[in-house]
């Protein structure tokens, strides 16, 4: 009833993304003649958002955060795909999903419990967006081998997130990452030559060897101030803030290194870590 009456109602956050059953969407009759001026949604539904809901809102979307129960009815969706001609930022719990959807002007994603990059591929195909963040929140498994190849096509990325060294596997994605981002001749392979913002989590203290941690910093000083030649010429931005989240082990002598390169810097380990982890989605942000 409340909802029918809030005929000025534009943005909506409906359920918690926090365990248990009783976190899910209200049954909330969003009123239907509004739901075409509707800005941002977010919701955390038992089962999957009624596609005719979102297909509703889609044409005045600029903000979309859905979360389900898994696995989600979605996985089997045939119908007609969704457009979202004005979204900009989007979150999603399952990489499956984005067979659904295609937003042309998207410049901010966040995806959860990653399985699979070619849903991710697909999506960005049919969509062609130009991304300036992108986080990944537990991926699952090796996906992240394919991660760099992926982030090529951003050239305009700001912020980069990446949740998921976790496993023996993971210790080469890690490795590949870091050795990627090192700001350094040729300059048209530089990856990311805008990221200003790095977060990484390490629940599986990957960061523990001491050699893993030395190329890390040896990479940020790339892209630093600190004597970096692409930085200081302008053909490189300079990393403002760089952040680790694991469980055990923090950067140690590697924080003071890059603090005194003026970069701001984050290790937080246990539940703070990831409690800061699950809030790069922003969910009660509007």
């Amino acid at each position: 009833m409340f909802a029918r009456r809030a005929v000025r109602l534009r943005q909506a956050i409906l359920g918690d993304p926090g365990p248990g059953p009783s976190n899910f969407a209200p049954q909330i009759d969003l009123p239907r003649p509004q739901l075409n001026q509707f800005k941002t949604y977010k919701a955390f539904h038992y089962d999957c958002v009624p596609h005719q809901r979102l297909q509703d809102m889609a044409g005045s979307l600029v903000e979309l955060d859905l979360s389900f129960r898994r696995p989600p009815a979605y996985h089997n969706y045939t119908g007609a795909v969704i457009q979202f001609p004005h979204l900009r930022r989007l979150v999603i719990m399952d990489e499956q999903l984005l067979g659904c959807f295609q937003t042309p002007a998207l410049t901010e994603l966040c995806i959860g419990h990653f399985q699979s990059f070619n849903p991710l591929t697909s999506f960005f195909n049919r969509s062609g967006f130009n991304l300036t963040s992108f986080k990944v929140i537990r991926y699952i498994r090796s996906t992240l081998l394919q991660l760099v190849p992926f982030l090529r096509h951003f050239p305009n990325l700001c912020t980069l997130a990446v949740d998921g060294f976790g496993d023996d596997e993971a210790m080469f994605s890690m490795k590949d990452l870091i050795a990627a981002l090192v700001a350094s001749p040729p300059e048209s392979d530089i990856l990311c030559p805008l990221l200003t913002s790095l977060s990484l989590g390490d629940f599986g203290d990957l960061l523990v060897e001491v050699k893993l941690r030395s190329a890390l910093v040896e990479m940020v000083r790339t892209r630093s101030m600190e004597g970096a030649p692409y930085v200081i010429e302008g053909r490189c931005a300079y990393l403002k803030s760089f952040s680790v989240y694991g469980n055990l082990v923090k950067l140690r002598g590697a924080a003071h290194r890059i603090r005194s390169m003026g970069i701001q810097v984050e290790a937080l380990t246990g539940e703070a870590a990831r409690r800061a982890v699950n809030n790069w989605r922003n969910y009660y942000n509007m």
